[in-house]
């Protein structure tokens, strides 16, 4: 019996093995990898012999086993395993690659002005760093940091400035964002007015009216983007409220006279921006609205008729301006723009009209700057305040007996009733005998 020899040659695959680890990072919404990065672990590679597979696990690199193509696009962060195959040896390496695919790259701008001198500020948020800055006005400044700053004198010309970010992922990121720029002279002042998202930043010498229930603005900021503080400086700074709409106001009372104001412009999400001052000229000048009850009906306000709260002026202006006043002081202030006229009017609260109304109104109210005037509202009783009490008797009053009535006067307005008539109607075979004045109307 011959016996027979049976070699079997079986090549297996040989394995490279590397232990370099590369970090890639991409863009939001992730990148390819290239194929110069698997040059690391295979220095000859071509495409037309290496079949390269991405795995989640060393093991499945190893025994390839769930790979996907490497032309697949990363879209999240995570770690891949690269297997490189030798289609004519049929060596393998593997090597680690760290995928980092950073949040959206942001861009905003944020400014102030100080004559003769202006800053604006480009803040990136995402991305790798180092940052390029690439200002249409100063090049490219690279820092860093996540912000740049330049300097705009008050003459410079150009009516838009852009600010182009660039980072420094393996697929760098670009962002941009862009502020309008206009030449701003007011008569007394040499500045600048920047809009951001069309919000319109100013500082300059300005006009203010104490209590400006019209909201004359003499600094605006966008409040998305910056946060601005009244510094506690100077003579009569508490004399000032910055509104949360961004405007600077008078408080009621304050003085004539002119007031500067240092203010400090600071990022929402962190970071000091500048500080710059203002001059505010302050008028006594007004239009006042005085709400009153017109006890005696003759429409002419006396000492003794009480001004009216339980309503609130209605204001329209010509530019489309619409404003509710609620005054307890009848005092309210207009604007400086003479072209603007305005139309006045009383709206009594549902709770008061029952008893009270007003019929009067202004229109076409043009404000003549340098001087007060003041517009009267009558509020009339409706009807008049005259109330009659019957005493009646069930029964026919017995000869001989004596009855006593109580009458109580309740007051159900928020106002004083100065002057009222109570009619008191006796039953029928009846004598009013005597009654009491004071407690009738202190009841």
């Amino acid at each position: 019996m011959k016996k027979f020899l049976i070699l079997l040659l079986i090549t297996l695959p040989s394995f490279a093995f590397c232990q370099a680890v590369i970090t890639l990072s991409f863009c939001n919404g992730g990148g390819i990898i290239e194929s110069s990065v698997f040059t690391t672990w295979q220095p000859d590679y071509n495409p037309d012999t290496h079949l390269v597979t991405l795995h989640n696990t060393y093991v499945d690199a190893a025994e390839n086993l769930n790979g996907i193509p490497s032309s697949t696009v990363i879209t999240a962060s995570q770690t891949k395993f690269v297997r490189i195959l030798n289609l004519q040896t049929g060596e393998v390496s593997i090597g680690t690659i760290i995928v980092i695919v950073n949040p959206p790259m942001e861009v905003s701008l944020a400014a102030t002005l100080d004559s003769p001198t202006s800053s604006v500020m480009c803040y990136t948020f995402g991305g790798t760093p180092p940052y390029y800055f690439q200002w249409s006005i100063d090049g490219v400044i690279q820092t860093e940091g996540d912000t740049s700053m330049i300097l705009i004198p008050t003459s410079n010309a150009v009516s838009e400035i852009s600010c182009v970010v660039t980072d420094s992922s393996t697929n760098p990121c670009q962002a941009m964002a862009s502020i309008q720029i206009t030449p701003y002279t007011p008569i007394n002042a040499d500045a600048l007015s920047i809009l951001v998202d069309d919000t319109e930043i100013v500082t300059s010498t300005a006009s203010v009216f104490y209590n400006d229930y019209l909201n004359y603005q003499s600094l605006t900021f966008p409040a998305i983007q910056q946060q601005v503080y009244l510094e506690e400086t100077g003579e009569g700074w508490d004399n000032f409220n910055l509104n949360a709409s961004g405007t600077i106001s008078a408080l009621p009372g304050t003085p004539a006279g002119t007031y500067n104001l240092q203010y400090s412009v600071f990022h929402v999400n962190g970071g000091f921006v500048g500080s710059a001052s203002i001059n505010l000229q302050v008028f006594s000048s007004a239009v006042q609205l005085i709400a009153f009850v017109d006890w005696d009906g003759n429409g002419i306000k006396s000492d003794d008729e009480p001004l009216f709260v339980e309503g609130k002026f209605l204001i329209s202006g010509s530019d489309g301006t619409e404003l509710e006043l609620y005054s307890d002081t009848g005092t309210y202030v207009y604007n400086t723009l003479s072209n603007i006229t305005y139309g006045l009017s009383y709206q009594v609260n549902d709770g008061s009209l029952p008893v009270f109304s007003c019929g009067t109104s202004f229109l076409d109210i043009n404000p003549i700057a340098g001087s007060t005037t003041t517009y009267f509202f009558p509020i009339n009783s409706t009807p008049a305040i005259n109330g009659v009490v019957s005493l009646v008797s069930y029964q026919t009053p017995s000869p001989g007996f004596t009855r006593y009535y109580e009458v109580k006067v309740k007051n159900i307005g928020s106002l004083p009733i100065v002057n009222a008539v109570l009619n008191v109607q006796k039953p029928d075979y009846s004598t009013l005998v005597s009654y009491c004045n004071t407690c009738i109307a202190t009841a």
